[in-house]
């Protein structure tokens, strides 16, 4: 198997085009960028944003894609269990609510050197731009 993990733009340091703005955009791009690989019989997994972003690749229905796998998603609009606010959550809450067990992912910012909070901030606002909305989910999907 070939395992390919892109980094979605504005995260980590990269810059995202005023142009990239919603989760089908992003989609859409990865089904591009799949097609100027020329990969097919692709399985693509995501977790959390990717795996709304895998939901809205799913919607394409591209013949390049041929399994998805969602792990803990967001963006899917399930009646009776609404997606939690992120972007009001403490990290610590955000930790709380993924795994069974937080402790050895929580974190204490003070640790956080300020480069690295940047990055963190920036990854917020790049979320905030494609997720367009504090529920982080979409009713089509």
């Amino acid at each position: 198997m070939r395992v390919l993990i892109p980094i979605h733009p504005g995260f980590g340091g990269t810059p995202r085009p005023d142009w990239l703005t919603g989760i089908p955009r992003l989609a859409a791009l990865y089904l591009r960028l799949l097609e100027d690989l020329g990969l097919e019989d692709v399985t693509v997994i995501g977790n959390s944003i990717g795996g709304w972003i895998t939901a809205e690749i799913a919607l394409l229905q591209s013949p390049r894609v041929t399994g998805i796998v969602l792990i803990d998603a967001v963006g899917l609009d399930v009646p009776g269990h609404p997606v939690a606010d992120f972007f009001a959550m403490t990290m610590d809450e955000v930790f709380t609510r993924t795994f069974h067990d937080p402790a050895p992912f929580l974190i204490d910012p003070a640790t956080v050197p300020d480069a690295q909070k940047a990055i963190m901030a920036a990854n917020g606002a790049a979320l905030a731009g494609y997720a367009g909305t504090p529920a982080m989910a979409d009713p089509r999907c």
